[in-house]
Parts: C-alpha cells; sequence; structure tokens
C-alpha cells in the first residue's frame, strides 16, 4: 500500500483522469522526428540549429560526434503519418532552402529512424480550477502539464516538479509526530495529513509556472511556424527578438534547493571523499591514477621535475602539484606530508604529461605514545566526554566496532609562516594541506582543496593553452607555468590564512573548559561563532573555464 501516490505517467495520464483533467487538447499540428547516425564525425559544432517559418518549424542539434538528432513540426498530415518514407520527402520539401549539410542530415537517416507525433497540450485554464493533488495522490511532469515543445522545458519543468515534490513531501515525512501518539491508526492520520498539506503546497507552488510554461510554448509555436502575411510579418521584423528572449526567461527559472538543511541563507551538505575520487577516475584516461604511492625525492631535469616513488617509478612532470606531499613541500620551504596518489601516462620509461597530478588523504605521523591506549579505552574515554547529550547519540557511539577507533594529533600550519613561505618555486607548488594544514573546527579543510583545484586549473590552463614557437617552446612554457602558479600562490594566500585562523580559534573558544571561556563562549560568543564558520564556507573562488 503506497503512502503517497505521484502520477508521473505522462501525457495519457490515468492519474491526472482520476483526478479529474480532460485529456489533453490536440494542437492541430504534429512532429516528425529522427535521428541519423554518421559512420564518421559528422563535423557539427554542438549547437541548436533552427529554422522556421512557412508553415513549419525544424531544429538541429548534434547528440555526440557521430549522431544528430532532429524534428520538423507542421500542421498534421494525414496521408503520411504512418509511411516513414513519405515522412521523409515531406521534411525535405519544407527545408529546401536550407544549408545542403543540414539536408544531408536527413537525406542520411534511416526510415526506422523517423516517427511522427500529434502535439497535444493542456489547456491552461484547466491548471487554474483543476486538482493538481487530492489526499495523497498527485501528477508532475508530463501528466501536469503537456506543452508543445516550442520552448523545449518539458523535461526541465519535470525536474523542476520532482526538486518542489521532494522538498515539500520530504518537509511532511521527516516532521515528528505530534505528543505521544501511540496508536497505529491515529499515526497513520496525522502523517496522511502530513502528506496532504505536503503535496497542496507543492501543487500551489508548481500551478503558475505550468501555466506559463504552457502559454508561452504555445504562443511561440504559433507565432515561428505560422504562414500567414500578418503573422508572417511580425514574426520576422518585429516579435523576432522577443520570442527568442522569450525562450531564454523561461529557461532562466529557480526552484529552490532540494535540500532542507538550511539556516538562515545557507545551506549544510555533506561530500564523500570516495564519490569525489570516483567521479575523478572515471574522467581520467584508465589506470592513470595509484593510490597509496610513496614520493621519495625530487630533482631537477632541465625544465621538469623528476619525482621518484618509494616502489621504483619515476616520474616526469611539467607542472609538480604536492596535495599532501612531504617532499614537495620541504622543496618550496617547509611542512609535512603523507600518502600520494599520482595522475601520469608512460612516456619512453618514465611516466608524464602536459599535467601530473599527485594527490591524497592525509595520513600523519604518530609517536607511539599517541597509539599507547587501546581501542577500548578510547571508546570508554569519547562515552564519558558525551555528558548529556541524546541517547541516540549516544547509542551510535556504543554500537562502534572497537577497531574503528584511531586517534590522530591534530595539526596546523602557523598561518604566518605562509605570508612569506614559497606556495610555488618554479614549475613546483602546493595544494591542500600540503599548504593550509588546519584543524577540522570548521570543515572546511576538504572544501579548500577543492577551492585550491578550481583555482590551479584555472591558472595553469591558460599557461598550457598558449602556443608557441618551437624554439623557445620549452623555456616559455616554463615561465608561463612559473606566472600561473605565482598567480595561483597569490590568489590563495589570504584564503588559507583566513581559513587556518578562524579553525583554530573556533576550536579554541568551542573546547575550552576555563570558567571565562565557557561564560563567554555559551553566553556571548555562540551565535557568533556558528556565523563564522557558515562565513567561511561562504566563498566564491570562482568558475574553472577560464572562457
Amino acid at each position: 500500500m503506497a503512502q503517497v501516490l505521484i502520477g508521473c505517467d505522462g501525457v495519457n495520464s490515468v492519474v491526472s483522469k482520476w483526478l479529474g483533467f480532460k485529456a489533453p487538447a490536440f494542437t492541430g499540428r504534429a512532429a516528425i522526428r529522427g535521428c541519423v547516425n554518421f559512420k564518421s564525425s559528422h563535423g557539427f559544432e554542438p549547437k541548436f540549429l533552427l529554422f522556421f517559418g512557412k508553415g513549419f518549424r525544424s531544429g538541429f542539434l548534434p547528440y555526440d560526434d557521430n549522431r544528430v538528432n532532429w524534428f520538423l513540426t507542421s500542421s498534421q498530415e494525414k496521408e503520411i503519418e504512418d509511411d516513414p518514407a513519405k515522412m521523409k520527402q515531406f521534411v525535405l520539401s519544407k527545408i529546401e532552402n536550407v544549408p545542403d549539410e543540414i539536408k544531408a542530415i536527413v537525406e542520411n537517416t534511416e526510415l526506422d529512424f523517423i516517427i511522427s507525433s500529434p502535439l497535444r497540450y493542456r489547456h491552461p485554464w484547466e491548471l487554474l480550477w483543476g486538482n493538481i493533488s487530492k489526499g495523497n495522490v498527485c501528477v508532475a511532469g508530463d501528466a501536469l502539464h503537456p506543452m508543445t515543445p516550442d520552448i523545449g522545458q518539458g523535461g526541465c519543468a519535470a525536474l523542476e516538479d520532482g526538486v518542489v515534490l521532494a522538498r515539500c513531501l520530504a518537509g511532511a515525512l521527516l516532521k515528528e509526530q505530534s505528543g505521544e501518539t501511540k496508536e497505529k491508526g491515529d499515526r497513520e492520520r496525522e502523517e496522511y495529513k502530513r502528506v496532504e498539506m505536503g503535496l497542496k503546497k507543492y501543487a500551489k507552488e508548481r500551478r503558475w509556472r505550468s501555466i506559463e510554461l504552457i502559454s508561452t510554448s504555445y504562443m511561440v509555436g504559433f507565432f515561428r511556424q505560422g504562414n500567414g502575411r500578418v503573422t508572417t510579418f511580425l514574426r520576422d521584423k518585429i516579435l523576432a527578438a522577443y520570442l527568442s528572449g522569450l525562450l531564454l526567461k523561461r529557461a532562466d527559472f529557480d526552484c529552490g534547493k532540494l535540500s532542507n538543511s538550511r539556516i538562515g541563507d545557507h545551506e549544510v551538505c555533506r561530500v564523500r571523499r570516495n564519490m569525489l575520487l570516483e567521479a575523478l577516475a572515471k574522467e581520467l584516461p584508465s589506470a592513470t591514477i595509484r593510490y597509496s604511492s610513496k614520493v621519495v625525492s625530487i630533482e631537477e631535469s632541465s625544465f621538469y621535475k623528476l619525482v621518484h616513488l618509494a616502489d621504483g617509478t619515476t616520474y616526469k612532470t611539467k607542472v609538480g602539484c604536492g596535495v599532501v606531499l612531504i617532499v614537495v613541500f620541504w622543496e618550496v620551504g617547509g611542512g609535512y606530508g603523507g600518502v600520494t596518489a599520482k595522475n601520469g601516462q608512460k612516456r619512453d620509461g618514465m611516466e608524464g604529461d602536459p599535467l601530473s597530478l599527485l594527490l591524497g588523504p592525509a595520513r600523519p605521523w604518530q609517536p607511539e605514545k599517541e597509539r599507547e591506549h587501546g581501542p577500548a579505552k578510547m571508546k570508554q574515554f569519547v562515552l564519558s566526554k558525551l555528558g548529556k547529550v541524546p541517547d541516540q547519540i549516544r547509542v551510535v557511539i556504543e554500537k562502534i566496532e572497537q577497531y574503528s577507533f584511531i586517534p590522530y594529533p591534530i595539526r596546523y600550519r602557523y598561518p604566518w609562516e605562509l605570508l612569506w613561505a614559497n606556495k610555488s618555486k618554479g614549475n613546483v607548488c602546493v595544494a591542500g594541506d600540503a599548504h593550509h594544514a588546519m584543524t577540522p573546527e570548521i570543515g572546511q579543510g576538504g572544501c579548500a582543496s577543492l577551492e585550491d583545484g578550481v583555482v590551479l586549473a584555472r591558472c595553469i590552463a591558460r599557461a598550457l593553452s598558449e602556443n608557441t614557437s618551437k624554439e623557445s617552446e620549452e623555456k616559455d612554457e616554463y615561465w608561463r607555468i612559473e606566472m600561473g602558479l605565482k598567480k595561483y600562490a597569490k590568489e590563495r594566500k589570504w584564503r588559507s590564512i583566513k581559513l587556518i585562523c578562524t579553525a583554530y580559534i573556533v576550536g579554541f573558544i568551542q573546547q575550552s573548559d576555563g570558567k571565562i571561556m565557557t561564560f563567554l563562549r555559551d553566553k556571548v560568543l555562540s551565535t557568533f561563532l556558528v556565523g563564522l564558520q557558515l562565513k567561511m564556507a561562504d566563498f566564491d573562488c570562482g568558475k574553472l573555464s577560464i572562457s
């Protein structure tokens, strides 16, 4: 038995019919769609090509390097709707004035990949008084707002529905039961009521957006496909720019965040490190990342750096970036390091590429005295420090296996070191914990590493993308990389200092046990400290692209 029924069953929705909506109306137009798969690259740029007027509207969009999707909408022709060969000839007759390479797309389309569909839409006024939801039932996507394809917002609107619906339902389903409700029937009735209110909120939020999209799509299609003299004059001489702007305006819509975990203007969320690494690995050539590869030394080789690993492998790099790399930071001045992962490709017995990236999770060195207490004692120590925390939190600690407890000394880099230390030197730089080792109190260590990556990629991309003459290629490229890394170091200096200082101060105050500090923390600084953490997280490091 379903707690919630969400009708996403398309244009001919059974759920929308149950809610009282009429079947979508026929527009009098049909869309012929096709897809062609070229044996070699088609050569088209990733741009949407649109042609319209004289009773038709046609578009062509590359899907990838070999495939192109196309469509043509026009008045429905009954005699051709079931005959792909006639459909193909009809399309070619309508686009006779387009460039030959565009016509070739249709000519090369196999008949099995050509279909025709009538265009339907919901009368927008039905949504003014229709039931988008009733009880614990609602509709979304084409079941809610079937529209003509003229502004390309059908799928986008369905995604918006999903975000708004999930947010409204989450607020209802995650809400705690009121009072001491014990009877099963009472709990079910209360939950049903909350779901009903959540769906009503969703319906209210999506009603006018749906009406706006349906109306705009119908109007744009009417004018662009119009064949009358008045319509043609208005479209070509007066409304051309307006109609194009209207498409962009309808697409520029913010349906809000999916998450409900907000503090003021800020949102709290988590990112799993292994998911980030997996996403990176998928975008790189196979087997170019190697984990737990310890770096033992770095040496100069003309304009390159030779990075030697403990397993005997050597990498020849144009750019050396130590994310958590002790020897790299020694090279540029001070620091500690840990385990690394490598991205590179084999070349003449060595490994390297225009950019070799060394990265990985920090593994700080620990003296033996820091490990002398066993996991059992550590667990008891943690439980003794929990004080008056809720029982469900205490249970979490109690259920953790003893082997999962590991002690780590918390280290940080003195912020004043970053004022005069070398963050880059030649074609070597540092990022992540190797650059701004900090205490974990504000949860910005990993985030700052991601910021480093964006800024670093942007700075060296410009250097690596510029062309030089072959005679001075290596020297000029080395100089451009050096300048790019200096720019990166300058951009990240004060952000790193600010994060290290804030993390240390927040940790010092929140963990202090003295009477005066406890009073200040609990009575005066509590709101300030929370706001400070959110302020440090609210940072824009810019776009990755340099275009």
